[in-house]
């Protein structure tokens, strides 16, 4: 078996049609720095015996047809750069146990089945590049923590059912290019911090229930090429703030409570190809 295999450092299974289960033997594989068992057709529960490969740098067990839930186990797995469960059919909650994967840089839990709050133990992972959450039934709000991921380039965390509001800590997240947290039911106002994050390319707050004004301090991203505030409870003018775009792609605000004109300075985003305003209460003449 390939559990009597205790010198493999790396093993790649990936991209192939196996299926059954993980034999709990492949713990005794303590040399693997690398485990990757992706774009299979596995099932049954990760055993818990992975925990015990120490020496793991990269563990991949996505796109599979694992089940029950994330061994908190994966936690002594101090040596990951990354973990990748995406696409499987994983339940419960996320364990905080992997908030002692200090040396995480990616992190991908996307498409699975879980539940529960997002642990305030991801505030440890100071490495991370990339947090991918989307596409759970996560609930809860989004945690204060996630404001000490400086280093964060992607943070997606749309489609699930987090609620509450966007947390101030958020706009210490300067180095963000993706915020993703579409598809929620997060209220309250949108923060004018969130003008800091001026490497931002893609900003998605739609299908929400946030209400308030858009702060004018959005006019700061200069880098967006997405910005989707659609399907809120938005209200208050169009800031003409947003004529500072002028790398907007895509422009979706349709479907909130917006009153007054459009703002000239829309006139500006010559580069747009998709602007949609629709389902508002805005008034005046189209010039």
């Amino acid at each position: 078996s390939l559990g009597s295999l205790t010198n493999v450092e790396q093993l790649d299974l990936s991209t192939n049609s196996f299926s059954g289960s993980i034999p709990a033997s492949l713990g005794s594989l303590t040399r693997l720095e690398q485990l990757d068992l992706s774009t299979n057709s596995f099932s049954g529960p990760i055993p818990s015996s992975l925990g015990s490969l120490t020496r793991l740098e990269q563990l991949d067990l996505s796109t599979n047809s694992f089940s029950g839930s994330i061994p908190s186990s994966l936690g002594s797995l101090t040596r990951l750069e990354q973990l990748d469960l995406f696409a499987n059919s994983l339940t419960g909650s996320i364990p905080s146990s992997l908030g002692s994967l200090t040396g995480l840089t990616q992190l991908y839990l996307s498409n699975n089945d879980l539940t529960g709050a997002i642990p305030s133990s991801v505030g440890s992972l100071t490495r991370l590049v990339q947090l991918i959450l989307d596409v759970n039934y996560l609930s809860g709000s989004i945690p204060l923590s996630v404001g000490s991921l400086t280093g964060l380039e992607q943070l997606f965390i749309s489609d699930n059912c987090l609620t509450g509001s966007i947390p101030l800590s958020a706009g210490s997240l300067t180095g963000l290019s993706g915020f993703y947290i579409s598809s929620n039911g997060l209220t309250g106002f949108v923060a004018s911090g969130l003008g800091s994050l001026t490497r931002l390319e893609q900003l998605f707050l739609y299908e929400n229930n946030f209400t308030g004004t858009i702060p004018s301090s959005l006019g700061s991203l200069t880098k967006l090429d997405q910005l989707r505030l659609n399907n809120n409870r938005f209200t208050g003018p169009i800031p003409s703030a947003l004529g500072s775009l002028t790398g907007l792609d895509e422009l979706y605000i349709s479907d909130n409570c917006f009153t007054g004109t459009i703002p000239s300075s829309l006139g500006s985003l010559t580069g747009l190809n998709k602007l949609d305003l629709t389902s508002n209460v805005l008034t005046g003449n189209v010039t």
